[in-house]
């Protein structure tokens, strides 16, 4: 008797398998046959990052903008676009610095070494947006530009003001076994190199 209910339930649950493997091999057959032949030819589009960068401008000084972007981080001073380092109580409405107030300063490059590490980020923006620095931002736009792997930072840039305040951040290469600067007093650079280890006791 119960070797006859157990043959039955064997039966019904075998059964019962089959139709489900075989309604399950129906429906894939079915989505297989359904499917939609282009999605198979296409592939995922490559983005040339160079065909989408903005073209990197240096914008003359001469060319005096009627709104001035600038920094505002700083507990106290900011830079503006023109390489100006004020407070932030001679800032016009327009957001650049009074230029006539015995308080601004311009292109200021104090603190900084000859490896264009500064001891102040407001300094090294204010450096870095200097003319003469114009050709060595042009040079390292171009490198990142093309590194590899992408600097995507860097192919976003439109010009030496987005340059300057996005390089002189301090980054990886600003820090010496990812938990201490390799120049406490020079972290802020806008130059290719990076700043000399200083071991402080």
């Amino acid at each position: 008797m119960i070797f006859r209910l157990l043959r039955a339930w064997t039966r019904a649950f075998l059964r019962k398998r089959l139709w489900l493997g075989l309604l399950l091999v129906t429906a894939m057959l079915l989505g297989w046959w359904n499917r939609d032949p282009s999605l198979l030819s296409q592939k995922e589009p490559s983005i040339e990052v160079s065909s989408v960068s903005p073209e990197f401008v240096w914008r003359s000084s001469l060319e005096r903008p009627g709104i001035c972007r600038n920094t505002q981080q700083g507990p106290d001073r900011l830079v503006d676009e023109l390489g100006f380092i004020c407070r932030y109580d001679r800032v016009h409405l327009n957001g650049c610095c009074a230029v006539h107030s015995n308080t601004t300063v311009r292109h200021v490059c104090t603190g900084c070494s000859e490896e264009s590490c500064c001891h102040v980020w407001e300094h090294c923006v204010s450096c870095c947006l200097d003319r003469q620095h114009r050709f060595p931002v042009l040079k390292l736009v171009r490198f990142y530009r093309s590194a590899r792997p992408i600097q995507l930072l860097f192919h976003a840039v439109h010009d030496q003001f987005e340059f300057c305040t996005s390089k002189c951040r301090t980054s990886s290469r600003s820090v010496h076994h990812e938990n201490t600067y390799r120049n406490p007093k020079q972290k802020y650079c806008f130059g290719f190199y990076q700043p000399e280890v200083v071991f402080t006791s």
